[in-house]
């Protein structure tokens, strides 16, 4: 490959050389240093060689003596070509202008690939990029991808990130577009938020509605915590009701223990052991069930010493 290159360069030429003695031809390119490659017998006194330019004339001085013909079939190379464009000044100039044109024409967006984009149109992002004053004609050198992309980003809600990256005349737009949750309701619903369970209502966050609960409030099953229905000046406004609440509620269930039970320790008989039933430590009547929801939180608050003492007032009562 480098010889070719160099060759090409410096101009090379197939000769045909005819003599009755050929052999003494190929030693006189050696004596005089005449450069051959490519070396092809046509007949037995002839044969076609490949040399530089300069080495087809001296060939045919050096041979003239021992009557060998020398003729030139082709000529090429970069000295050739020279040759025969060097009159011909519009190509020449067009050789000049063309890279020049080039070099200056890469440097500018021709053309624009976007990327990405599944939801968001093509020509949105186009018009986005052009109203920040990227459009065909750009110059697609240094341009601030940081500064683009917040200029851009606010005109194209759906998108969360935007890149340009320029590659020759191409400007090759990556798009990532933002993943919204799926809408689990329309907007039209009305709907309230009503009690699962009877409880004590301990915390409310109330986004759309309006609370009918307080915190601290005993509700019931069924019960509407936050309202769909609001008043208006302009009448009743029907939404659909939005919040989370917190309560404290109760379970009920009952264990069955038997008066009787069967131990057996492997080195005695089997023993019966009588247990008595169980009774209250203490019982104290309330007027309903908010009101016994009420006081149950208000004994669990006391200390130890002052549930024993009520127990024992209430046992000694009781007696």
């Amino acid at each position: 490959m480098y010889r070719k290159a160099v060759n090409y360069l410096r101009g090379q030429a197939v000769a045909e050389v005819v003599c009755t003695a050929p052999e003494r031809v190929v030693n006189l390119c050696a004596a005089h240093g005449i450069p051959f490659w490519d070396l092809t017998w046509l007949t037995e006194t002839s044969f076609r060689v490949t040399t530089t330019l300069s080495g087809a004339r001296r060939l045919a001085e050096v041979t003239a003596d021992i009557g060998a013909q020398v003729t030139v079939c082709r000529k090429s190379g970069a000295p050739e070509l020279w040759r025969r464009c060097r009159h011909r000044y519009v190509l020449l100039a067009a050789a000049l202008v063309l890279p020049l044109l080039l070099a200056v024409g890469s440097a500018f967006i021709w053309d624009f690939e976007v990327t990405g984009n599944d939801t968001v149109p093509t020509e949105s992002v186009l018009q986005a990029l052009e109203r920040c004053g990227v459009r065909v004609g750009t110059r697609g050198v240094g341009l601030d991808q940081d500064e683009l992309r917040n200029r851009v980003l606010p005109l194209l809600p759906d998108v969360v990130y935007l890149a340009v990256n320029v590659k020759g005349c191409t400007a090759h737009v990556q798009v990532v577009e933002r993943v919204r949750p799926p809408h689990l309701y329309r907007d039209s619903d009305v709907q309230n938020i009503v009690a699962a369970r009877d409880g004590l209502i301990t915390k409310i966050e109330a986004l759309d509605g309006v609370t009918c609960a307080a915190v601290g409030e005993t509700v019931q099953a069924g019960q509407v915590l936050l309202s769909g229905v609001a008043d208006s000046p302009r009448g009743c406004r029907y939404m659909r009701a939005t919040g989370r609440i917190w309560a404290r509620t109760w379970y009920e269930w009952t264990v069955p223990v038997p008066l009787e039970t069967v131990l057996k320790d492997g080195t005695e008989p089997v023993k019966t052991r009588t247990h008595t039933a169980l009774g209250f430590a203490y019982l104290e009547a309330c007027a309903d069930k908010s009101a016994a929801l009420r006081r149950e939180i208000a004994l669990k608050k006391l200390t130890k010493a002052q549930k024993e003492a009520l127990c024992a007032g209430w046992t000694a009562e009781k007696e």
